[in-house]
């Protein structure tokens, strides 16, 4: 038996919106515990760990470890209307259909299968980060997309007192400085100052879901070592990781 509901169905969009930042298909795994996703994407470039705990949603019953096997593309097609306020109410039927029921102006149902997927088991990463970061979730959108708008990488450089993001295109390039004190860099601990490149395409995609889940986005990595980047939730995080562009 797997019952839970949410007082604003657009959390949970944004949560499918996370997941598919990396992946079509995703395994939720359900428990007395909570829900959790972890996945790679295709090329095995970037990881996501999601985690809700029960008192994440309003209503939880979970009885038994289950799953929930979700195409996200037709899952998000079906929830593209989904306004503030509908709260909703999802039940897996029999453990083969997710029944899903939104209540705000009208009440209206969507059900869809719960597909069979092989569930890749994935490690967990042992990364010694040397900077950490808080910041500005949409400060840090921001930042990405004009990388991308250059460059296909983005290099993060961090000093006692200043996170340095940099792009490099053909013609153009983009200097960018957080410096400690500012209204977007709201924490910064620098253990051992570190240099590091990433894929501005993946990272555009993450940063694109995230700010849409917390105001806050935390930050870590260390040089040429992946990057982290936590989306944390009242009762839930959602976790990225993101290998190093390595010339």
């Amino acid at each position: 038996m797997l019952r839970f509901s949410l007082p604003d169905a657009k959390l949970w969009r944004y949560i499918l919106d996370a997941i598919s930042a990396l992946v079509d298909e995703a395994s939720i795994r359900a428990g007395p515990d909570g829900m959790k996703v972890r996945a790679l994407d295709p090329s095995h470039v970037a990881l996501i760990n999601l985690e809700l705990k029960p008192e994440a949603f309003t209503e939880y019953e979970c009885s038994e470890e289950t799953s929930i096997g979700l195409s996200l593309p037709e899952m998000l097609k079906l929830m593209r209307n989904v306004k503030g306020g509908e709260a909703m109410t999802a039940t897996l039927e029999e453990g083969k259909r997710l029944r899903i029921e939104f209540t705000g102006e009208y009440r209206r149902t969507i059900r869809l299968p719960s597909l069979d997927l092989t569930v890749e088991e994935i490690p967990t990463l042992k990364v010694d980060f040397t900077v950490r970061a808080r910041l500005v979730s949409r400060s840090l959108r921001a930042t990405v997309k004009e990388a991308e708008a250059i460059a296909e990488t983005v290099r993060f450089k961090a000093t006692k007192d200043k996170l340095m993001v940099s792009a490099k295109g053909e013609v153009s390039a983009l200097d960018i400085e957080y410096a400690v004190g500012s209204e977007a860099l709201l924490e910064l601990d620098v253990r051992e100052e570190a240099e590091a490149s990433y894929n501005v395409e993946f990272l555009s995609e993450i940063v694109d879901s995230g700010y849409k889940i917390a105001d806050i986005a935390d930050l870590e990595y260390a040089s040429n070592m992946p990057l982290k980047l936590t989306f944390s939730l009242v009762n839930g995080k959602v976790e990225y990781y993101l290998a190093p562009y390595v010339e």
